[in-house]
């Protein structure tokens, strides 16, 4: 069974909210949460109307919020870190990379959650022994990936000039305009 509570506490933050570093650290705390709800779908258990709202809540996290903060790493850091050479390996940065994983699961999930939320396909069935596992799956990788970004990557976003973190929060900003 997978637990309700998350593995690991997000990591303490010590960053100021609107800077970059601060924002990535709000995102990751919200991709920890956004998977203790999905885990709690997972169950199957619980008042239908306040599941169908997790599930619509989940859904558009894993829809439209991910894929907003994947682009700030792809589109906004990892660009900038590589012509800095901040003493990232090729390697560090491939490994930052790995979204493309992550979304093959996700993509798989949202069958489900839209389902559950009202949204999706009425022909769709479930197979809640399949989605808890790839769940589970989603979430060591995630976890994983999280892990690396708070040891490595942000403390090499620090090294960046200051008007480059400002331009990556200008950046990150108008993204979710």
């Amino acid at each position: 069974m997978i637990p309700l509570r998350s593995r690991r506490d997000p990591a303490p933050t010590t960053h100021l909210p609107d800077d970059v570093v601060g924002r990535l650290a709000a995102c990751h705390a919200h991709i920890r949460r956004f998977l203790v709800d999905a885990r709690g779908l997972a169950t199957g258990a619980g008042d239908p109307s306040r599941r169908r709202e997790s599930a619509r809540a989940v859904l558009r996290y894993f829809r439209v919020a991910l894929p907003l903060h994947e682009a700030d790493e792809d589109a906004s850091i990892a660009p900038r870190l590589e012509r800095r050479s901040v003493g990232l390996a090729r390697a560090l940065l491939a490994r930052m990379d790995e979204h493309g994983a992550i979304d093959v699961a996700i993509d798989l999930l949202c069958a489900d959650w839209a389902l559950w939320a009202g949204e999706g396909d009425p022909g769709h069935v479930v197979d809640f022994a399949s989605h808890r596992r790839l769940l589970e799956t989603l979430d060591v990788a995630m976890e994983t990936h999280l892990g690396l970004e708070e040891r490595e990557i942000f403390p090499a976003i620090h090294t960046l000039p200051e008007s480059e973190r400002r331009a990556i929060v200008v950046e990150m900003t108008e993204r979710r305009r």
